[in-house]
C-alpha cells in the first residue's frame, strides 16, 4: 500500500473515532447513570473500540499480523487492568 493511502486511510480511521466517540458522549449524556458498575463499563466499552481502531491503524502500517499481535496483547493487557477496576466499581456502588 502507497504511503498518501496509508495516510488517508488512517485519517479515516481517526477521523471515525472521533465520529463515533462524539455519538458515545452524546448518547451517555442522554442515559442517567443507574446501575452498578455502569461508570467503568461505559469507559471499558469506549476503550474496547478506541483498542480496535488502534488495531486498525497498525495493519494499515504494519501489516495484519502485527495487528493481531497488538490486539492480542492490548485486550490481554485491558483486561488485566479493567476487570479490578471494573469489580471495585460494582463493589463500591453496592452490587
Amino acid at each position: 500500500m502507497k504511503t498518501s493511502l496509508k495516510i488517508t486511510a488512517s485519517g479515516a480511521v481517526l477521523s471515525g473515532l472521533a465520529g463515533a466517540s462524539t455519538a458515545y458522549n452524546r448518547w451517555i449524556d442522554r442515559h442517567e447513570e443507574t446501575e452498578p458498575g455502569a461508570t467503568s463499563l461505559r469507559v471499558a466499552l469506549g476503550t474496547g473500540y478506541t483498542l480496535l481502531a488502534a488495531t486498525v491503524a497498525v495493519c494499515i502500517w504494519h501489516g495484519w499480523r502485527s495487528a493481531l499481535a497488538f490486539l492480542f496483547w492490548s485486550a490481554l493487557c485491558f483486561i488485566a487492568a479493567g476487570l479490578p477496576m471494573i469489580g471495585g466499581d460494582i463493589r463500591r456502588d453496592g452490587w
